[in-house]
């Protein structure tokens, strides 16, 4: 069964890739500027870097919280659904890291009969201002929070990085701090850039103007080599073609990736 999941996963993400072959012929946006060997480094060098995300988003992000959202064609989250379906579990406990508004939740649950419960990990200053606005109907279901230690809750099925991996300058103690603290099965990194040498580095993106802040260029084989310290083993790696490119860096030397990492049982 698993081996189909995976056959069909490929299927799906080739159609993906073609789409933004296609669309790419004729599109390149300069996303990434410059590189740096850590963040201290970008740092020193540039005093004009933001928040990715500030007051301003916020505030627009929160207005309302956004239900029942349905997939497109080349949606990051589509990854998602199809691992739940393999999981016996009736009920699938989702961690999801950097969530914001719609979560991963939004996406997949009417997209299946198990009860879908789900923890939104998120900055201290969304997280206030949000929680006011999820609907009564959803409080036991989507939980926003900003701190690990919140979460009352001992197994997760299913840790989730949708494309914000890159933004956190500490993810290995995250990481670590999560499996010790909820064992996930599975740990998900989807649409994220992994860069091809053995080290990771910083460069900046720029697509979002006004704002200019710090994007982290991770080094595949440094952190493969890391989960599998952590007892998990890559059982999916996808390349995934884009249109947003670094202005100098080759794009032989990175790639935007979709990885399923799976918890290695019995050792």
């Amino acid at each position: 069964m698993k081996n189909c999941i995976k056959k069909f996963l490929v299927i799906i993400f080739s159609k993906l890739k073609l789409f933004e072959i296609s669309n790419s012929i004729n599109k390149q946006d300069i996303t990434f500027v410059d590189q740096y060997k850590n963040l201290d480094d970008l740092k020193k060098n540039n005093s004009n870097i933001s928040k990715y995300l500030n007051d301003t988003y916020d505030d627009k992000n929160t207005i309302n919280y956004k239900e029942k959202i349905k997939f497109n064609s080349i949606d990051r989250n589509i990854i998602l659904p199809l691992i739940i379906s393999i999981l016996s579990n009736k009920e699938i406990k989702i961690l999801d890291v950097g969530g914001g508004n719609p979560p991963i939740y939004e996406f997949i649950n009417g997209l299946t009969n198990k009860v879908i419960k789900s923890w939104i990990y998120e900055r201290k200053e969304f997280v206030e201002k949000i929680k006011d606005v999820v609907p009564k109907n959803k409080e036991n279901n989507v939980i926003y929070f900003h701190e690990l230690d919140q979460i009352k809750q001992e197994n997760i099925d299913i840790v989730y990085f949708g494309s914000s991996l890159q933004y956190l300058p500490n993810y290995k103690n995250l990481i670590k701090k999560m499996i010790l603290s909820f064992e996930p099965e599975y740990i998900i990194i989807a649409d994220t850039v992994f860069n091809y040498s053995y080290e990771d580095y910083y460069v900046l993106q720029v697509n979002m103007k006004p704002s200019i802040f710090p994007n982290q260029f991770i080094s595949y084989d440094k952190f493969i080599k890391f989960m599998n310290e952590q007892n998990y083993q890559c059982v999916f790696n996808f390349n995934n073609p884009s249109f947003h490119v670094h202005k100098s860096i080759k794009k032989s030397d990175y790639n935007f990736k979709h990885i399923i990492l799976k918890k290695n049982l019995g050792i």
